[in-house]
């Protein structure tokens, strides 16, 4: 029994390789719901402003920047000292928020 002659052309290798990659794209249905959702952490939009952001922001890559703590930062000057108890909180006079007295070991209020 003789088997036929077949002649491998560029789109019988161009078809096999849009096949595996079907076959890949839907074994990575899951990973690809993820980067696609708006609202997921692992979005690529937001993965890559904030990667971007974090080389800006102090020009390492070490993950500490995000997009969206850097607009409240901008938008709330002073926070992050009314929060980290530092004195221009102090001096800010902010009843509704106690500070934490780091001078012993955090233990007290103030």
């Amino acid at each position: 029994m003789k088997f036929p002659q077949v002649k491998i052309d560029g789109v019988m290798v161009l078809a096999l390789l849009a096949a595996a990659g079907l076959v890949w794209l839907y074994s990575k249905r899951a990973d690809a719901a993820k980067a696609l959702t708006p609202t997921s952490d692992q979005n690529l939009a937001y993965s890559a402003v904030n990667a971007v952001g974090d080389v800006l922001n102090d020009g390492s890559d070490n993950n500490d920047f995000s997009l969206g703590s850097w607009i409240y930062e901008v938008t709330h000057p002073g926070d992050a000292e009314l929060f980290l108890g530092t004195s221009a909180a102090e001096a800010s006079g902010n009843p509704g928020l106690a500070i934490i007295d780091t001078s012993n070991n955090g233990s007290k209020l103030k």
